[in-house]
């Protein structure tokens, strides 16, 4: 025990963590959005350099919407190397679950099997798990929204438990007024979440712990609202705001926002039940107040989607990783105290959660990856034999670990023009493309 929970042990664990994302994200095809994002916005033309991006992203901003750092991102890994991607990707993956562990264990003492159920409970509730951390655009949007978002907020969750010593000076807080910017102009619903527990967080530390702040640490927060707004107000994404009868709609919205909160039951149940041991049994305050914020910066998250006219699922990412945050907190009290023994079988249980899900999703990663490989070898084969319109089988996938699966099509199978036909035709440098049911 003392050996897994050393320093060594942890650094293994999180290396197989890192060599299993890595190896799927070399296993994740360029689907969807990316064959779009391969062009320039500017120009309709593949990018033949990197300083193509800016003026792409300038159009972007007025045909697609505000996302412009995120899709900057999308665009310069799209640009380089395919391998490039997967290794950082791996790497944003890694920091993610140690934000997490961080936040969640007791104290300074490591804890390998509170990183292993962290890890376990990403990899198991995290909705359409292939497009949020293994799809080159999701990946870039919606996983790496949920790192960064963590780890801008990491020096307000310090202040606000009052446990942890360091010391950030003016120049700190000046500085980190650039990845405040950053992710507040990051993604919408992220961005909103991360602004919001970020004041909620200075006001915890201000009125709760009492702790004078000096002025300097509200500037990041308002370097975050400004970031939010220059968003929001780029003609793309203010023609949607503008154009939708958004107030009449937002029952709806609240409505598609409970049935995609619903399908994180398990975790929401695990914390009201764990919340209710932690208070009869007389746990820490502070973590308690640490897991209840978590699960309002999750439902916080959650619920401004109901404002979008439109959001796919893979938008539920950062409330669920928040929610499993909030989880985490709740089980490492639980893991210290007398249901010891009570978390270790739902440990158990997640365990072989965990590796169910893997082999099916390994298998599905796989097939994906063969059948959308395969597909761009025959056109590339019949494109040097002088045939310039195609029709592909289409891909069956069966988890969520495929980045296909859900919402995301592959190919339309009536209209060649449509998206995202067009675009791999362009990228590939042919007329057309059809994708066809196989019996």
């Amino acid at each position: 025990m003392k050996l897994l929970n050393s320093k060594k042990g942890i650094l293994v664990f999180c290396a197989a963590i890192y060599l299993l994302l890595l190896i799927c994200g070399l296993l994740t095809p360029k689907v969807a959005d990316d064959w779009e994002y391969s062009l320039s916005f500017a120009t309709g033309e593949p990018l033949s350099s990197l300083a193509e991006i800016a003026p792409s992203m300038r159009a972007h901003a007025v045909v697609m919407n505000g996302r412009l750092f995120s899709h900057a991102l999308v665009q310069t890994f799209l640009f380089l190397p395919r391998a490039v991607f997967p290794f950082l990707n791996a790497g944003m993956f890694l920091a993610l679950i140690l934000l997490l562990y961080r936040l969640c264990r007791r104290g300074k003492e490591d804890n390998i099997l509170l990183l292993a159920v962290l890890f376990g409970a990403v990899w198991v509730f995290t909705p359409d798990f292939g497009q949020v951390f293994l799809w080159l655009d999701g990946a870039c949007n919606y996983g790496w929204s949920c790192t960064l978002g963590l780890l801008f907020l990491l020096p307000y969750f310090k202040k606000a438990l009052g446990k942890d010593n360091t010391v950030y000076g003016p120049m700190f807080w000046v500085l980190w007024m650039l990845p405040g910017v950053f992710i507040g102009g990051y993604l919408e619903n992220t961005s909103a979440a991360v602004l919001v527990l970020s004041v909620l967080l200075w006001m915890l530390t201000r009125l709760y712990r009492r702790e004078k702040l000096s002025f300097f640490t509200i500037l990041p927060i308002l370097a975050a609202a400004a970031g939010f707004l220059f968003m929001l107000t780029r003609p793309a994404e203010a023609m949607k705001t503008l154009s939708g009868d958004w107030f009449s709609s937002l029952g709806t919205g609240v409505v598609g926002a409970l049935l995609a909160y619903r399908e994180l039951a398990i975790p929401l149940y695990f914390f009201a039940a764990a919340f209710v041991l932690c208070l009869r049994t007389g746990c820490d305050q502070d973590r308690l107040i640490l897991a209840a914020v978590l699960f309002f910066g999750s439902l916080f998250a959650a619920f401004v989607l109901a404002a979008a006219s439109y959001w796919p699922h893979r938008c539920m990412a950062f409330p669920a990783i928040l929610l499993i945050g909030a989880d985490g907190v709740l089980y490492s009290e639980l893991l210290a105290g007398r249901q010891r023994t009570l978390v270790l079988c739902i440990s158990a249980v997640l365990a072989l959660a965990v590796l169910y899900n893997g082999l099916f999703g390994m298998a599905d990663i796989v097939s994906t990856y063969r059948s959308v490989r395969g597909n761009e070898a025959r056109i590339l084969e019949g494109k040097e034999q002088g045939q310039t319109e195609f029709v592909v089988p289409l891909v069956k996938v069966h988890t969520r670990y495929s980045p296909l699966c859900g919402q995301l099509k592959y190919l339309d199978t009536d209209d060649p023009d449509s998206w995202p036909n067009r675009f791999m035709a362009d990228e590939l440098g042919v007329s057309s493309i059809l994708g066809f049911e196989e019996e």
